[in-house]
This record gives C-alpha cells, structure tokens and sequence, in this order.
C-alpha cells in the first residue's frame, strides 16, 4: 500500500495485482469500551514496473460502526407507602468511513533526469445519532415529569 514516506521503492517488480479484506466484529474498540463495534476495511493496490517507467496506485475503504445501548432503572423510596421510579434510556449509533486513494508516478529520461509525480486523496463522513429518554413515575406509576432528546449530526467535508 502507499504511504507518506515513500521512498521509491516500488516492492514489486513487473506487474502484479494484491488485494487485501479484512473483517472485524469486536466488543469493544475506539469508543472507549462501551458499545459494540464492526469493523470493515478492503483495499487494492497496482504496480507496473518496465524499463525506466514505474507506477503505483493503491485504494483503500474502512467503516466503522458503533451501537450502544443502556437501560437503567431506579426506585426512590420516601417512605413505606411512597417511592418513585426513574427510567433512563441512551441509545446511541455511530458510523464512520474513509476512502483512501494514492499514487505515484515515476519515468527516468536519463541517469541524470527523472520526473516523480505523486497523488493523495482521502475523504471521509461520520454519522452520530444519540437519543436519551428520561422518566419518572409516582407510586401508583403515573408519569409526571419526561425529557425525550434526539440528537443527529452527520459530518461531510465541503
């Protein structure tokens, strides 16, 4: 795959084709242990190497998803008749990905002269829900106070 520290050596010669997939389903990742986390990258990467020309060009995808989920529960008691209950609900999702494109370019006119061109590309979105329902219910376990919030960004570069 092609990186920043390039350093013109191509690592294969003549032409060959490499492809790469890699699947990942784990509890926890870079969501700081909570949630569920899926991973998915593949990639490809294209070399030609022949007489003073050379080229390399290497694509890249990666997602990530997060799903979390928490439910909690609380009783209050004031006194032997009285209590309240308190529910909470976070549901949040989260989904990130990334195309990564390079490549470069190399032709040697002469021993003296040579031309490298090199190109990066990257882009990538980021889609975050948060949703968080909050209750409290008497003793008789009539609601009287709720706060719904439902939260959505969704990030793109311009």
């Amino acid at each position: 795959m092609f990186n920043n520290y390039d350093n013109g050596d191509f690592g294969f010669s003549g032409m060959r084709r490499r492809f790469m997939f890699q699947f990942n389903d784990s509890p926890v990742g870079n969501y700081d242990g909570k949630g569920l986390t899926q991973n998915f990258g593949a990639g490809t990467n294209y070399n030609f190497d022949n007489k003073g020309t050379k080229f390399n060009a290497s694509y890249f995808y990666n997602q990530t998803e997060l799903n979390y989920l928490q439910n909690s529960e609380r009783r209050t008691f004031i006194d032997e008749d009285n209590s309240f209950l308190k529910n909470d609900t976070l549901d949040n999702s989260n989904f990130r990905s990334s195309h990564s494109l390079g490549s470069r370019f190399e032709k040697e006119f002469n021993p003296n002269n040579r031309l490298i061109m090199k190109a990066n590309f990257r882009f990538s979105t980021n889609d975050n829900t948060s949703k968080n329902n909050q209750s409290f219910t008497d003793f008789k376990s009539l609601p009287f106070n709720i706060l719904s919030i439902d939260n959505e960004t969704d990030v793109y570069p311009h």
